[in-house]
């Protein structure tokens, strides 16, 4: 694993994946968290989850979470992960 990681170090294997992550970012949108209501709902201005695969609150008046649904493939299971910027109090548990 070091070895694997001094290989993106030395050959700018990073460069990459920040621009085709990047690149992927102009192609799926994140209108939701850029509405004015939810701008204080975000720890960070630049972490915001994509509209297609944002996690929808469904229990209050408002469904928006700073949160992603993430699919874990090598679970051998059809199994889903949430990724919360920030945990806030009664909305949900940490996993």
């Amino acid at each position: 694993m070091e070895a694997e990681f001094h290989d993106y170090e030395n050959n700018e294997k990073w460069r990459k994946i920040f621009k085709n992550m990047n690149s992927m970012s102009q192609i799926f949108s994140s209108k939701e968290s850029r509405k004015i209501e939810n701008k204080p709902l975000n720890r960070y201005t630049d972490v915001v989850p994509y509209d297609k695969t944002r996690v929808k609150l469904e229990r209050y008046n408002f469904n928006y979470i700073n949160a992603s649904h993430v699919a874990v493939p090598l679970a051998n299971r059809s199994l889903t992960k949430y990724i919360w910027s920030f945990l806030v109090n009664g909305l949900g548990t940490k996993i």
